[in-house]
């Protein structure tokens, strides 16, 4: 399912170990983002990508979920892992529209879990 993707963005990849497994089961041609508002997460992720040799195929960001430095209607997918728990309630429906907003028509949500009630797909 993932070959068929040509950018995908994680939202919150913390440490990169998300960001390792997409790496690794997307298609040559993909390209891979996340976005994470800590740089010691990032560099984290960074570190890990480099020694498995799968930098090259991940972009990453440090930016806020609730305002991210995509244009719209850039992702076929988008994921979230344990990431809406980290907000305030009333954050969750604005990080929502963000996914939303950056996410291609026909594009793809994944959450992880689900959260207050939101189902793992979309």
């Amino acid at each position: 399912m993932l070959k068929e993707v040509e950018s995908i963005l994680e939202i919150g990849p913390g440490t990169g170990c998300s960001l390792i497994e997409i790496a690794k089961k997307i298609s040559q041609n993909a390209q891979v983002h996340g976005v994470d508002i800590s740089l010691g997460m990032l560099k984290k992720a960074k570190r890990k990508l480099r020694k498995r040799g799968l930098l090259r195929r991940v972009e990453s960001c440090c930016g806020d979920a609730l305002c991210m430095p995509y244009r719209d209607n850039v992702f076929d997918a988008v994921f979230m892992s344990f990431t809406l728990e980290l907000f305030n309630t009333p954050e969750i429906p604005k990080v929502l529209h963000e996914a939303k907003r950056v996410l291609k028509p026909r594009g793809r949500r994944s959450l992880l879990p689900p959260h207050m009630g939101f189902q793992a797909t979309a």
